[in-house]
């Protein structure tokens, strides 16, 4: 995962960095989709669906097939560091 933190909202965000975790995400949503039933909303649903594919192919043809544990874990540390630089908390998780 990518992690940061989003000043406006004070929170840490992230999203997938990889195809396997892509892959995981869109199959979440289409397992449950329940909540669209206006076409609209299925039309958005396809457009997002069809934005996670194509940053699943950017990794793929990047090599990014699965976590990097590493990777994930100094995201998340630096977006800690962000976040508690903003708010003035502690550097602890």
């Amino acid at each position: 995962m990518k992690h940061w933190y989003d000043k406006e909202s004070q929170g840490l965000l992230c999203e997938p960095d990889c195809v396997d975790e892509w892959l995981d995400l869109i199959w979440a949503i289409g397992f449950d989709h329940d909540g669209y039933h206006k076409a609209e909303d299925l039309k958005e649903l396809i457009d997002e669906l069809v934005d996670m594919s194509q940053n699943a192919r950017k990794c793929l043809h990047e090599g990014k097939l699965f976590m990097d544990e590493e990777a994930d874990r100094i995201s998340f540390e630096s977006a800690m560091e962000e976040r508690n630089k903003d708010v003035g908390g502690s550097s602890n998780a």
